[in-house]
């Protein structure tokens, strides 16, 4: 079983995608940015690869373990603040480590990797199946992360606070996977709603491959699927931190801007994206929750094309 090379290229989906000159996100022309720099996703992607290739070995073997695959995700965004300073991949790893033990999977019933559908279905039975100790220790996750946009005032109904002193014991009591939270969570965050259909990772996989056979420019594709994800959704990110308004107005912006970048024609496209990232910044938007699909997207990519002579970012 070739895991380490598997996860090498899946964690290389954290670098990548901050490669590409997404409007309000951090790449390599950009200073520092929620106190993140592009340094750190590099470091990142190094960071979690041992922890990925752990997941899939979790997944080949079958290994019984109270926790699917969140706690494998909590120990790979405890290394990567700790070495950052930074919470860089909480929403990535999300979707990212059930990736990963799928993968596993349809490596154990000698299956190809070349079928991103069949990637994302294994994925979602992987999150569907998970167990109540996969939620607790991505609240545990969660409350190491401490982001901005998670408070303890969220009106978050029937379910745990994330907050709670007493979160263990009442997901304990609920008993609830994590899956079947992340479900009640889809109408309030795009990435939980993500984690439990992969329905835009799917869609953003085959638009970037389009978008390769069409000019050939990983970056520009890379930034077209962002700015097609985020013209489609309301990023949570924006949400929370900037409002309902500003939310909206963005996803007008991105779906603009992406209507004249499909029709660009040479590296005009650029112009656009400065503008569009200056407008961003001057308002303190930052779509977080459109870039972790991103590197979900790229991670199926990598692993379905992963035997042939060439990258996804370098087609011949």
């Amino acid at each position: 079983m070739k895991t380490e090379y598997l996860a090498s290229l899946i964690s290389s989906a954290f670098a990548l995608e901050a490669l590409a000159p997404k409007p309000g996100n951090v790449h390599p022309f950009t200073g520092i940015r929620n106190n993140m720099v592009y340094e750190d996703f590099v470091l990142t992607a190094n960071i979690v690869q041992p922890y990925i290739a752990r997941c899939i070995r979790r997944g080949y073997y079958r290994r019984r373990t109270r926790a699917l695959f969140a706690d494998l995700l909590r120990k790979a965004l405890e290394k990567t603040i700790i070495s950052t300073g930074s919470n860089t991949c909480l929403g990535s790893l999300l979707l990212v480590m059930p990736i990963s033990y799928g993968v596993g999977k349809i490596l154990a019933v000698g299956r190809q990797l070349s079928d991103i559908e069949l990637l994302l279905r294994e994925a979602r039975k992987v999150v569907t199946s998970s167990t109540v100790w996969d939620a607790i220790e991505f609240y545990r996750a969660v409350r190491k992360a401490s982001p901005s946009y998670i408070r303890k005032t969220d009106d978050v109904g029937e379910q745990v606070n994330v907050w709670d002193p007493q979160y263990v014991k009442k997901l304990l009591e609920k008993g609830e996977g994590l899956g079947v939270i992340l479900e009640k969570t889809c109408p309030r965050d795009v990435i939980a709603c993500e984690a439990v259909t992969y329905n835009q990772t799917l869609k953003t996989a085959r638009f970037i491959e389009k978008r390769l056979i069409v000019h050939g420019d990983f970056r520009r594709a890379v930034t077209e699927a962002y700015l097609l994800i985020l013209s489609e959704n309301i990023d949570t990110m924006v949400l929370r931190t900037r409002g309902e308004e500003t939310a909206v107005y963005t996803s007008r912006l991105a779906s603009e801007a992406l209507d004249r970048i499909l029709r660009a024609d040479d590296e005009s496209w650029m112009d656009e994206i400065r503008l569009i990232d200056i407008g961003f910044e001057r308002k303190g938007i930052c779509p977080g929750s459109t870039a972790d699909i991103i590197v979900a997207a790229l991670a199926v990519l990598l692993i379905s094309n992963h035997n042939k002579p060439y990258t996804i970012y370098k087609t011949l």
